[in-house]
């Protein structure tokens, strides 16, 4: 083996973690004296047996594999290819060098199929066995620098799935901004439009009913007077929560604006609507607060007719939630 090979080994072993297993105690002793003048973590075993048990324990410890594990063949209780066979089921990776004073074909196919990386005579425990070591060695670093480019990659591409997973979050609850009221968390009226033109054109396609509800809390602009604007939101926000919890599944609500909300109803008619308006008026009025004794509210109800547009629509629930004002607040109108 040449200078610049030895060097280099020198250099690539220092970060090289072995196992080397073997029976014998003279050559044990002398080929360990070997393997630490080249690498700095050199653990030994006296047969396949103890030789698992390292393995396991050191992976235990580290929670890494060896780099490489050296052995004997012909050892007590285990020999050295059922011991690789056993760590080669554990790591599939594992760089495994076999020495033996065998060379029978038998044995190679064994080691063949084993997936051994090297075979070296028990005899030539000299500069062969130096250069045959520093080929495994090298092999190992190849591709020591090859998993940490693929461990390089796969750190950008998780960090990178982050960022976009990340983005993707955010672009949603910039979504969900634009279309949510601020203070209720209900839909805001810039959604109530698309909804409600998509829903009266889904029940002109389909040729069902559906209805709209304009509700108004009487008397408002008093409480936000008399209590403050903090009380009013709050009010806001009780009675938001209060329409959500009656409303069914299938039902749109939003702030239309102010203290004025809609719900969008499919599939209602108006002696329907009229009944759901109604059910919400009664317990709106029973409704605990904190802040006050209790609230009303006004409703307007329409359905959609013939020549309809959402405008027209509107316009018509309008005009009920006025109709109910006038005559008193607390009321359903059509």
């Amino acid at each position: 083996m040449n200078k610049n090979k030895i060097d280099e080994l020198l250099k690539i072993s220092k970060t090289i973690k072995v196992l080397y297993v073997e029976d014998k105690d003279d050559t044990r002793e002398s080929t360990t004296d070997l393997l630490e003048r080249f690498f700095t973590h050199v653990d030994v075993a006296v047969d396949g047996q103890k030789g698992i048990e390292k393995y396991i324990n050191f992976y235990k410890k580290y929670k890494q594999y060896y780099d490489l594990v050296i052995s004997d063949v012909n050892m007590p209780h285990m020999n050295g290819i059922e011991m690789s066979k056993a760590i080669s089921e554990i790591n599939k990776e594992q760089a495994i060098v076999i020495i033996s004073a065998f060379k029978d074909s038998d044995m190679l196919i064994n080691l063949i199929d084993v997936g051994i990386n090297k075979f070296i005579q028990k005899s030539v425990i000299d500069n062969k066995f130096i250069f045959a070591l520093g080929e495994v060695v090298n092999d190992i670093s190849v591709k020591k620098n090859k998993n940490k480019n693929i461990r390089k990659i796969q750190e950008i591409n998780i960090n990178l799935q982050a960022k976009i997973k990340h983005q993707m979050y955010k672009n949603l609850e910039l979504e969900e901004l634009a279309v949510t009221d601020k203070l209720t968390g209900l839909f805001n009226r810039a959604k109530l439009d698309i909804v409600l033109e998509m829903e009266i054109d889904k029940a002109i396609y389909r040729d069902r009913d559906i209805s709209i509800i304009f509700i108004d809390i009487d008397k408002f602009k008093v409480i936000n007077d008399t209590y403050g604007h903090q009380v009013g939101d709050q009010i806001l926000k009780d009675f938001s929560k209060k329409l959500q919890n009656c409303v069914r599944k299938t039902d749109t609500i939003g702030r239309w604006g102010g203290e004025e909300f809609l719900i969008i109803c499919q599939e209602v008619n108006m002696k329907e609507c009229l009944l759901i308006a109604e059910n919400l008026r009664m317990k709106i009025q029973n409704m605990e607060l904190k802040s006050v004794k209790s609230v009303t509210a006004s409703f307007g109800c329409a359905t959609l007719k013939d020549g309809d547009c959402p405008q027209s629509l509107l316009r018509r629930a309008d005009t009920a939630l006025y109709k109910s004002k006038d005559n008193g607040r607390n009321k359903v109108s059509y």
